[in-house]
């Protein structure tokens, strides 16, 4: 037997033998550390094969469920009917669920995000943007854009920040088509002008026969006077101051219709798009007043007006507070028709910031279980026929749009309106970062 062979065999199975064996027993030992280390070698083996085996399927699993949740994300970005973008921190887009407009999504990809927007809307987008990116917050704007065929389109975002490690890589928009939304705010308020203007007509029908009679009555008196001089002259007797009287009363009396119609031109005309200006707020009530005065003092209703100060002004369109106190002035006249003393009283108060405007009655009041509803579209208790039941729904719009409110004086035991309005008028804010 070669024994340096054998020795060698040994040491590739890690076996170290100093020498050859002599005797049965030293061969039946050797024997067993040669069974020993074939067992240990095929067993190590064994495992090595199957780590290999559990990591490749491991690895194939992983890749699989990664496709999966991919495939996922893009069904579920083609679902959501919104444009959802992905921009680095250069400006550019990097991912896209859907085209916008003329453009498909790979168009989209790679562009920069000033090229998204109209020139009009460049600055403030990409100042919105910047402020994400820098700041790593929140944003949101309201911006222009093109249909699919090339049509102009209203659209909100929102844009976050894509935040790494604690490091802003960066930012996801969403952007929602908002302008079936627009339309219908457009249509709303096209409707709501147009209810208003009704309103104003309806509260000058019920004025009607008493704005006929003041104009009438001094009408009738410009006659009578003018048939006095008539007769003057006719029988030569021409007195200077009997003359410079009647000629006074004629201008008096002019000027008396000229503000009653001045008065009924200027309310009956549509200004919603008129500017706020400053307006005395002695003018719009008192215009208000002379429209029915001859109604309110022909159902016996007396009106008290606590002095206001003529230099009191604020920011208004004082033919819309104008209608505002005839509303309640012929709310208040409706309501007291079964009441013995009937009085209005209005006064006003100079706050610091802003004016109060009280008017009340001297009627039953309203109940508490009707108060919630008074403000309502097309509420009413009046007389089928009488009234549209938008008064009070139409003056509180107009007080919202002046930047104030109006209220029920719930603690007072007749019926007590607050009309509230600031001095001036804060400018509408443009869309900011939030």
């Amino acid at each position: 037997m070669n024994h340096k062979l054998l020795l060698r065999q040994l040491k590739t199975l890690g076996l170290s033998v100093d020498r050859p064996p002599s005797s049965q027993e030293d061969w039946t030992e050797l024997l067993r550390k040669v069974a020993r280390a074939y067992s240990d070698a095929d067993n190590e083996r064994y495992l090595t094969e199957r780590s290999l085996e559990i990591s490749s399927a491991e690895m194939q699993a992983r890749w699989l469920k990664v496709q999966a949740l991919e495939e996922q994300w893009r069904s579920l970005g083609e679902c959501v009917p919104d444009l959802i973008l992905m921009a680095d921190q250069s400006g550019t887009v990097t991912f896209a669920n859907r085209g916008r407009g003329p453009l498909s999504k790979e168009q989209l990809m790679g562009r920069e995000v000033k090229s998204l927007y109209m020139p009009a809307d460049q600055d403030a987008a990409l100042k919105t943007f910047w402020d994400v990116i820098k700041h790593n917050r929140s944003g949101e704007l309201s911006v222009g854009g093109l249909g699919p065929g090339g049509e102009t389109r209203h659209y909100t975002q929102r844009l976050n920040p894509l935040v790494k490690d604690g490091v802003v890589s960066g930012a996801v928009i969403v952007e929602s088509d908002v302008t079936e939304q627009v339309k219908l705010a457009a249509d709303v308020e096209a409707e709501r002008a147009i209810a208003m203007h009704a309103s104003k007509f309806a509260t000058l029908g019920e004025m009607a026969g008493g704005i006929a009679h003041e104009i009438n009555t001094p009408l009738t008196t410009i006659l009578f006077i003018a048939g006095s001089v008539k007769e003057m002259a006719r029988k030569e007797i021409v007195p200077g101051p009997a003359v410079g009287k009647a000629a006074a009363n004629i201008e008096l009396t002019i000027e008396r219709i000229s503000k009653i119609i001045h008065g009924l031109k200027t309310f009956a005309r549509q200004s919603e798009g008129d500017p706020f200006s400053p307006t005395p707020v002695k003018q719009f009530i008192d215009e208000a007043l002379e429209l029915c005065r001859h109604r309110l003092a022909r159902a016996g209703i007396e009106i008290a007006v606590k002095p206001i100060d003529p230099e009191l002004s604020i920011e208004c369109r004082g033919t819309q507070l104008t209608q505002i106190v005839l509303n309640l002035c012929s709310n208040s006249a409706d309501a007291m028709e079964e009441t013995t003393n009937k009085r209005i009283e209005i006064e006003v108060t100079d706050l610091p910031d802003h004016v109060e405007i009280l008017i009340s009655d001297s009627g039953p009041g309203i109940s508490k279980e009707i108060r919630e509803k008074i403000m309502q579209p097309f509420f009413t208790t009046k007389q089928p026929g009488k009234g549209t039941g938008l008064g009070l729904s139409i003056s509180r719009g107009i007080a919202d749009q002046h930047g104030g409110s109006l209220s029920l004086k719930t603690d007072s035991p007749h019926t007590c309106f607050i009309l509230s309005l600031p001095k001036k008028q804060t400018p509408a804010p443009l869309a900011q970062p939030a």
